[in-house]
Parts: structure tokens; sequence; C-alpha cells
């Protein structure tokens, strides 16, 4: 018998459906990889990600807190995007 067999299978996502916001590490993320990158182009994607996790650990608390308030305003954003697709009969 198969593994999954009595497993519901899971609904697929709308593609209307608004993207969920970035956190405040993804953003900083963006900001970062490219610099990474023209640096150190022989890095893996991997070894970036590496790189970009102790960067983060190393930014100060202010830097940490622009990125946490454009990670919030994102969030804002997506609310109200997320607010209009359900009332327009999109998430069920």
């Amino acid at each position: 018998m198969p593994r999954n067999a009595g497993a519901s299978k899971k609904a697929g996502k709308d593609p209307n459906a608004p993207k969920r916001p970035l956190s405040a590490f993804f953003i900083f993320s963006q900001d970062e990889r490219p610099d990474i990158k023209k640096k150190s182009p022989s890095l893996s994607v991997g070894d970036i990600s590496k790189e970009i996790g102790l960067r983060w650990k190393k930014v100060s608390d202010d830097v940490k807190k622009r990125y946490e308030q454009k990670a919030a305003v994102e969030k804002q954003k997506y609310e109200v995007r997320l607010a209009e697709y359900k009332k327009s009969g999109g998430g069920g």
C-alpha cells in the first residue's frame, strides 16, 4: 500500500492570492545578496546564505529596526490586499 494512501490532498494555492510579506531578515537578504555575490562570485547559494546569516547577527539593533519597520509596512500592505482579496470572494 502506498505510504500516502490515506492522506488527504492539500488544496492548491490560488495564484490570485496576495503573496505573503517578506520578513525583516529576508528584506535584509535581498539587500546583502548582490554585494556578497559581487565580492565572492564563486560562493554557493548555501554559503551566501550562511554569510547573510552571519551579517544579520552582527548588524546593529538600529539597522535591524529599520528592516523591521520595512517589514511592518509590507505586512500592513499585505493585510489590506488580503482583505480586498477575501472581500472579492477569494480565499474560501
